[in-house]
């Protein structure tokens, strides 16, 4: 289960203001999307793609487990955004969801029940496109989740879906040098925190705009995929 502290938080959000990420992923989605549509945001996080949905459609109901992370959202007061703490299958809508987003959720056989049980309409799945771990000096891999999975597993259990993979630039603006060195010790695989060295981050980083005076680009590698929850069932 996916924790944030309050130095992961702080990344994030900085992340965020300097980017139009979300709005882009957001962009993604609209053509099936009404407005009066009430769509779940599945694991939101800080709710920062929620937000960026609200503007097209009726309500956006965002959960999320962990409550620091929500009370960002929380703070923009959005009218037609409802945050929901909690274990999401373990709140399900009086009425079924229009449509529901799982970005970066986790394993795609939960999505699928997820859905089923609480989705009368569109899902949309984000996942990762990428083996191997972003933020280490060295080699790691990610894991079995992501979207050459999410696809397999949909191919074998005969659910149709579009997909289609992406880019989309996503870096981390710093304060200092300092403040870089921090983010790679938080987020890198690597015990030993000692290759985090000058010449790495020389290699990472490049200069900011504006008042940001380092940033590590990142053009985040995606999976898009989406279904109609009917052919789940």
């Amino acid at each position: 289960m996916y924790r944030w502290t309050p130095e992961m938080i702080r990344y994030m959000r900085c992340a965020s203001a300097y980017s139009d990420y979300h709005e882009r992923l957001a962009k993604l989605l609209t053509p099936w999307l009404g407005p009066d549509s009430h769509i779940c945001d599945a694991g939101c996080g800080l709710g920062d793609l929620a937000a960026a949905l609200a503007p097209h459609v009726g309500q956006v109901t965002a959960v999320d487990i962990d409550r620091d992370a929500l009370q960002v959202l929380e703070e923009k007061s959005l009218p037609n955004v409802i945050p929901l703490c909690g274990d999401i299958a373990k709140l399900p809508p009086e009425t079924p969801y229009d449509a529901m987003v799982f970005c970066f959720f986790g394993d795609i056989e939960e999505v699928l029940e997820l859905a089923a049980a609480q989705c009368r309409g569109d899902v949309f799945i984000i996942s990762r496109n990428y083996d191997t771990h972003r933020f280490s000096p060295g080699s790691h891999p990610t894991g079995s989740y992501g979207f050459c999975h999410a696809k397999k597993t949909l191919e074998q259990r005969g659910i149709p879906f579009q997909a289609r993979e992406l880019e989309i630039e996503f870096g981390q603006p710093f304060c200092s040098w300092e403040d870089a060195r921090r983010f790679f010790a938080l987020y890198s695989r690597e015990q030993d925190k000692t290759l985090i060295t000058d010449e790495f981050l020389a290699g990472k980083l490049v200069k900011g705009k504006g008042d940001v005076p380092w940033y590590l680009p990142s053009l985040r590698k995606l999976g898009f995929i989406h279904l109609h929850v009917e052919d789940i069932l």
